[in-house]
């Protein structure tokens, strides 16, 4: 059994194949242009890439591997995903709408707030009542008080001389 080959690619184009593949591909609805992937290549590496150099990157077979791999990891599908739902996020709005309409018409009011109550708490961030500062109630004698507000105790210092331990060793 033999072990896959790894990438040759370094850093940057493994990093630029994850960036192409999280903006490209069977599902995408826009691709990034050229010019887009030569600026991109430019904020990560800090080199001017030429179209003919970005047509040589995309033809190298470790880097479609590299894209085509990267285009199946789970950060790209998640990516995907947010996109449809993005996407789909008006069609879902209105068809919540027409629900709502139809429960008023219908008299349920009891379908009203399981309608409602998902689709606003996507909708509208989620904030959680924080309680103001902690309060602390320190209950004090009045022997305690009164030691509290005595004045200081002033305090001398004496330095003490160093303990005798024998001879110094060389």
């Amino acid at each position: 059994m033999s072990l896959p080959k790894p990438f040759t690619l370094t850093p940057p184009q493994l990093a630029f194949a994850t960036w192409l593949a999280a903006r490209s591909g069977a599902g995408s609805t826009t691709r990034p242009s050229r010019q887009q992937q030569c600026a991109m290549w430019e904020r990560l590496t800090g080199e001017a890439l030429t179209l003919a150099q970005l047509r040589a990157l995309r033809a190298d077979a470790d880097f479609r591997a590299a894209l085509k791999e990267a285009r199946g990891t789970a950060q790209v599908q998640i990516a995907e995903a947010q996109r449809i739902a993005l996407a789909m996020y008006p069609a879902g709005m209105k068809a919540h709408a027409r629900a709502l309409e139809r429960a008023d018409k219908a008299g349920d009011y009891k379908a009203v707030p399981a309608l409602t109550e998902n689709i606003w708490k996507r909708v509208l961030p989620v904030h959680t009542e924080s309680a103001g500062p902690a309060t602390v109630t320190i209950n004090l004698t009045t022997e305690r008080l009164a030691a509290l507000a005595a004045p200081a105790i002033e305090v001398e210092v004496d330095e003490l001389p160093l303990p005798d331990v024998g001879p110094e060793l060389p």
